[in-house]
């Protein structure tokens, strides 16, 4: 009778299996170039090697408006992706060189001698660190990875801050390209990081080097529901790699107290891997893009995660990766019910080195 239940059990769950879109890894993944009309650029106009994020409105007539992030940079980049065409356009102020904007939310982080772990001690106010990118209905949302540098693991303030821009100035940067908007409406805030710290198990992590002692670092976001999830690169813990998800509005609003009680963490199988970017899914799930989170010999690989659950399911590991490359910027063009059509850019490869990607779940 036992042998009978489990066969049945099994029958049932194979017949699950076969018919749940994204419940098996994909049968196919094919990759194109993409045309660039005019490339992605660092603060100085020259073409980028630091690309990171990306994240693109509905396409309007065939043509998205997205915003580009570098993170070696202060300002961001619009671009419009028209069929398969990629174009570059005007520049975003986000930070200026020598401080906060005068306005910024929330309280500088490394204030708190005993929140500054990073190694090497403070720096000096520099770049962003901007490592994703996303949107909800009014605002464009770019953050720093709220961690050590990479490099010198050192602390600084102007990593550890969270931007939005509305998108009426994105589409109006997008539409006139060799400019730099200096003055449009854009809120800063340095609230993520009380989110961060208020984790119980990763805020131990935060403002520790990334390379050596797995230090917490973003490189995904997303927005959905109201909530803002960080996608993080490190720290990964027993394999698991973590997503923060806390109020949206309540980043931007000084008066609202963020506690222990109002942060979530989810803890996601990724095999070993970290979080290299995030998209949202047509029904609210997430796409996640995981990658190496230190010198791992991991491959980079995509991801279907339910938040709720905690679920996670394995699609298929990325190809053709430029040399030197390192997937760190996805955005969804097209969703079927057995597929995806992807852009993805590199860091650490010229422009971005964009390509789309097709996977066929069939």
């Amino acid at each position: 009778m036992l042998k009978i239940v489990r066969r049945s059990a099994l029958a049932i769950l194979a017949v699950i299996v076969m018919t749940t879109p994204w419940a098996t890894q994909a049968a196919s993944i094919k990759s194109s170039d993409v045309a660039v009309a005019a490339p992605l650029t660092d603060d100085e106009g020259t073409p980028s090697t630091d690309i990171s994020g990306i994240s693109c409105l509905a396409p309007q007539a065939e043509k998205r408006t997205c915003v580009v992030i570098d993170d070696q940079g202060r300002l961001a980049q619009a671009a419009t992706m028209d069929g398969s065409i990629l174009t570059g356009q005007a520049k975003i102020r986000l930070i200026g060189k020598k401080s906060a904007p005068g306005d910024v939310i929330g309280t500088e982080p490394g204030l708190n001698s005993e929140v500054v772990k990073c190694s090497k001690g403070k720096d000096s106010f520099k770049d962003l660190d901007g490592e994703a990118v996303a949107l909800d209905d009014k605002y464009f949302y770019v953050v720093g990875s709220h961690g050590c540098s990479r490099n010198s693991n050192k602390f600084r303030a102007s990593s550890f801050i969270l931007t939005r821009i509305p998108i009426d100035v994105v589409r109006t940067a997008a539409a006139v390209p060799n400019n730099i908007d200096e003055v449009g409406p854009k809120s800063t805030s340095y609230r993520l990081s009380e989110a961060l710290l208020a984790a119980p198990t990763l805020g131990p992590f935060y403002a520790l080097d990334l390379m050596t002692k797995n230090g917490l670092n973003i490189e995904g976001l997303a927005i959905f529901g109201g909530k803002l999830y960080a996608g993080l690169r490190a720290p990964v813990i027993g394999k698991k790699a973590y997503l923060v998800a806390v109020d949206r509005d309540w980043l931007f609003d000084a008066d609202q107290p963020i506690a222990k009680a109002d942060i979530r963490e989810i803890d996601l199988d990724l095999g070993g891997r970290g979080i290299r970017d995030l998209a949202v899914l047509s029904d609210g799930r997430l796409l996640a893009l995981g990658g190496p989170a230190q010198a791992d010999d991991l491959s980079f690989a995509f991801y279907i995660v339910e938040p709720a659950s905690k679920t996670v399911t394995p699609i298929v590991d990325l190809v053709d990766i430029p040399d030197g490359g390192k997937a760190e910027a996805l955005q969804i063009l097209a969703q079927g019910p057995t597929s995806l059509d992807l852009l993805v850019l590199f860091d650490s490869a010229k422009g971005g080195a964009p390509r789309r990607y097709l996977i066929d779940m069939q």
